[in-house]
């Protein structure tokens, strides 16, 4: 499974097109019917989606960073209605909701980071409160490349070069597919978006 990292200096954008493959995945036909995208979607497969944000709010400590990351893996606890142990850390949780996940749905799962690199963007005057935030949002995606074997397909925005950050140092299978223009490149045919799309597409037709 190759990862794309979409670098973007468009906060809405990135947005935008996350939700966009929400969607697409959770396989919301009817958002998508008139759309370019319609015959060349694979409707009757859908995918369980783990939606991952730190979009909002800003984030001052590691302790802060640990406890958002929990949160988001109770809300999508909630939402996939899967149960994960109590006791285990970040890493041994967000790694058992995926293989529990792909368990309950026989599907394996999507899962989607919104501003992955806030939490170190946002303390980028502070080099050691940055470092803590570089390590805590390693410890999170490491699982990534960990649970390869129930993970479908993972998208991940930011501002960062992903090259530059130490955060994926453990990951061998990312593509960069930077946009830099509006989200109505997203209908240009040669927009990586599309590209990654479409191999996705090919995979499962």
């Amino acid at each position: 499974m190759k990862t794309p990292v979409d670098e973007c200096a468009g906060d809405l954008s990135k947005s935008l097109l996350i939700d966009t493959l929400a969607e697409l995945f959770a396989g919301n036909e009817a958002l998508f019917r008139g759309l370019a995208i319609h015959p060349h979607w694979d409707w009757s497969t859908r995918y369980p989606v783990i939606r991952i944000s730190f979009a909002e709010g800003v984030l001052k400590s590691r302790e802060g960073l640990d406890a958002r990351i929990a949160d988001l893996l109770r809300i999508n606890r909630e939402a996939l209605a899967v149960a994960v142990h109590p006791d285990l850390d970040i890493a041994g949780a967000f790694g058992e909701l995926t293989r529990k996940t792909h368990a309950h749905y026989s599907q394996r799962v999507v899962v989607l980071a919104d501003e992955y690199d806030k939490p170190i963007l946002d303390n980028l005057n502070d080099r050691d409160t940055a470092r803590a935030m570089r390590d805590g949002l390693r410890n999170l995606y490491s699982v990534v490349k960990g649970s390869d074997a129930h993970i479908r397909f993972a998208f991940l925005s930011g501002v960062t070069k992903f090259s530059k950050v130490s955060i994926f140092s453990g990951l061998n299978n990312l593509k960069d597919i930077t946009i830099c223009a509006p989200v109505r490149r997203f209908q240009r045919p040669t927009c990586p978006c599309r590209s990654a799309l479409r191999s996705h597409s090919a995979s499962v037709a």
